[in-house]
């Protein structure tokens, strides 16, 4: 179990968008609940490049919420725009606290 545990950490970790640490994984029906779509259109839109692909944990799909949260913000103008003006104020602080 702890080779399985050493290996999962490194596959994850390889992938930026990922964190074992603090991402829970969700299956297909509660990515679904999410973003509010059912599963055909969450194949659709995976097999299109439009939304990520699942990672195998124990030979199950599962999405990291990290993913999820992801989608959400780049489907999402006004998330993004506001994301996008509290990075800039970070900068702004931390450039003026130096």
């Amino acid at each position: 179990m702890t080779e399985f545990l050493s290996q999962f950490a490194r596959i994850m970790t390889r992938n930026h968008d990922l964190d074992i640490r603090v991402d829970d994984f969700l299956t297909r029906d509660e990515v679904c609940k999410i973003i509010k779509i059912n599963k055909d259109t969450l194949r659709t839109r995976i097999r299109s490049g439009q939304f990520p692909e699942p990672v195998s944990v124990a030979g199950q799909e599962r999405w990291a919420t990290s993913q999820i949260n992801k989608f959400i913000y780049k489907t999402n103008p006004h998330l993004s725009a506001s994301r996008d003006l509290r990075d800039e104020a970070r900068a702004a602080i931390e450039e003026h606290s130096a």
